[in-house]
């Protein structure tokens, strides 16, 4: 078995193989580059994959990225079979497309070694260090008006309850992280 030790080169060798002599009838172009990246925002977080069109890259190639959350080696190849065959049809698989590509996808995973990549937590933040942009809840013990506030400004000053000031200051939930 091939020694493929970056993600990159085993997203390559998993591109290369899944569309050499495919049954899709197009060949991708040859300008498609494949790397790990987090989706966008707008369009979909949370997905496996994305490409983006050569109008959309400085470099004029179609770029294919794969999210970082992802480790699981036929899952990745899947991923990476359907979204080269969108762009090399300009249309998303048929059903029957699907079926063969998956089974193409869990095809070349037996020739790759695993997915040289751990999934990223989304979320998690640097040990021993709070995420400061988590907004921490606050309530108003006696009316019970709820509010979240950042702990850069709770380290500030903890709030007055809102809607009505004689109720006074707002009590933190510390059971937050």
């Amino acid at each position: 078995m091939q020694h493929i030790n970056t993600r990159e080169a085993w997203l390559r060798a998993c591109l290369t193989r899944v569309t050499a002599g495919w049954p899709v009838g197009s060949d991708l172009p040859e300008n498609t580059h494949i790397s790990v990246g987090f989706p966008h925002k707008g369009r979909g977080a949370g997905r496996v994959i994305e490409s983006y069109e050569p109008a959309q890259s400085e470099g004029g190639h179609w770029e294919i990225f794969v999210s970082p959350t992802v480790a699981d080696s036929l899952e990745v190849a899947r991923a990476v079979v359907m979204e080269a065959a969108r762009i090399a049809t300009h249309r998303a698989p048929t059903a029957g497309e699907i079926e063969t590509l998956g089974e193409r996808a869990r095809r070349v995973c037996e020739t790759l070694p695993p997915y040289p990549h751990s999934a990223l937590k989304v979320g998690a933040h640097a040990p021993g260090k709070p995420p400061e942009a988590r907004l921490i809840k606050v309530t108003c013990p006696e009316c019970r008006y709820t509010m979240g506030i950042t702990r850069k400004w709770l380290r500030i000053k903890v709030p007055v309850c809102p809607f009505d000031a004689a109720h006074g200051i707002m009590r933190a939930d510390t059971a937050q992280p």
